[in-house]
């Protein structure tokens, strides 16, 4: 199985199976077709991380460093990027409530793992949709670009 069957650059998938891989060990995993980064693996479970890619529907392929290769055909679609439009404030220092609005901001989830702002991560408030609002974390500020 894999889940989710659908993402984009950032979701963690998880490939679960039977005899997913050899001895050797998973040497690459594509989504789509698009090379995605192998996180954890084992003969049963891959976790893997998506890369940036076009909206495309397709197959999820395992390959081991000795060429051993499973794949499961039309089981993972890439969607659309997520599109930040507006962030209010445009600065702020700790403490400060931050709203950013845009398309695509779960990435097709329900949830969010993260929010960076100017690199350092935030506290999310409340539960997000096309609408995410922030709090700035101790010792840091910003100014969006």
């Amino acid at each position: 199985s894999v889940s989710p069957g659908s993402g984009q650059r950032g979701t963690r998938v998880s490939i679960q199976g039977s005899s997913l891989t050899d001895a050797s060990g998973v040497a690459a995993v594509t989504l789509a077709g698009v090379p995605a980064l192998v996180l954890e693996q084992n003969t049963t479970v891959v976790v893997v991380e998506a890369a940036s890619s076009p909206v495309v529907l397709g197959a999820v392929t395992l390959v081991s460093h000795s060429g051993y290769t499973v794949e499961r055909s039309d089981v993972w679609v890439y969607l659309p990027e997520g599109n930040i439009s507006h962030v209010t404030p445009s600065a702020g220092t700790v403490g400060t409530r931050v709203t950013i609005n845009g398309t695509g901001l779960l990435g097709g989830g329900t949830t969010l793992r993260s929010v960076l702002l100017a690199g350092v991560e935030a506290d999310v408030v409340g539960t997000p949709t096309s609408t995410v609002v922030i709090v700035v974390a101790r010792n840091s500020s910003f100014v969006a670009a």
